[in-house]
């Protein structure tokens, strides 16, 4: 059995990734360089909005200074409120509906007396993880170029590190997509070939063809893939007589 397919020209493949909102992955955060799409989820909006703010006040509800002899005096005192009332008064809450533990509520105390702001990984994933329930790490991914990069969170429950891969090379749009042949005649040129698009991340000839084999639900020791890759455009002369 053999599989045709051809390249599409690279300046007109589309990514699938930004094929429409229904289609972006859960588990996943992108921000930091601005001229690059950001995706983002509440929970992440509610740290780096709210969190600074929410230590600081946390601060001040606990203690009080006086002026005295020239220097000021750190006083303790009663707070006004617990970690998890606090907490509520800002819209922290776990993702389950349930209670913060005693555990959460000293991890959450600890962060808000640390030395690190909202904008700190150190915040991010501890808080992300306090939140969600599952822990958090972060890499960044880049394209080919030096400006093309951009800062990732993702929930280490859901993305392993060749589903990384695969979502840098679409987030920068540099596999390639093809044009499978479905038709029952076998195609006697490249124009020949119609049939649904598969986007591969491959980099070589081997991968590429071993994707396209299973997109067609086989292996690529069953098949012969046989690939048209795009080189260039032809220019053709035209005459009219005068």
């Amino acid at each position: 059995m053999k599989i045709y397919a051809k390249q599409i020209s690279p300046e007109y493949q589309e990514s699938p990734l930004f094929l429409g909102d229904e289609f972006w992955p859960e588990g996943i955060i992108l921000d930091g360089n601005k001229n690059y799409q950001s995706h983002t989820i509440p929970a992440y909006d509610d740290i780096k909005r709210y969190f600074d703010e929410m230590a600081e006040e946390w601060e001040n509800d606990g203690c009080y200074y006086t002026y005295e002899d020239g220097k000021h005096i750190l006083h303790k005192c009663k707070r006004e409120y617990t970690i998890a009332e606090h907490l509520r008064g800002y819209g922290f809450q776990r993702e389950d509906g349930k209670a913060w533990t005693t555990k959460q509520r000293h991890e959450w105390r600890l962060l808000m007396e640390g030395e690190q702001a909202a904008d700190s990984d150190e915040v991010i994933l501890a808080a992300l993880q306090l939140i969600t329930g599952h822990k958090w790490d972060t890499t960044t991914i880049k394209g080919c170029c030096q400006g093309d990069w951009q800062t990732v969170y993702y929930d280490v429950e859901k993305w392993s590190r060749e589903e990384l891969d695969h979502f840098e090379t679409e987030y920068f749009n540099t596999g390639s997509e093809w044009i499978v042949h479905d038709e029952k005649a076998e195609p006697e040129s490249p124009e020949d070939i119609s049939g649904y698009s598969v986007y591969c991340h491959g980099w070589n000839n081997d991968q590429i063809k071993e994707e396209i084999a299973e997109a067609q639900g086989k292996k690529a020791e069953e098949v012969e893939v046989v690939l048209f890759a795009f080189k260039t455009y032809a220019r053709t002369p035209v005459y009219e007589a005068v």
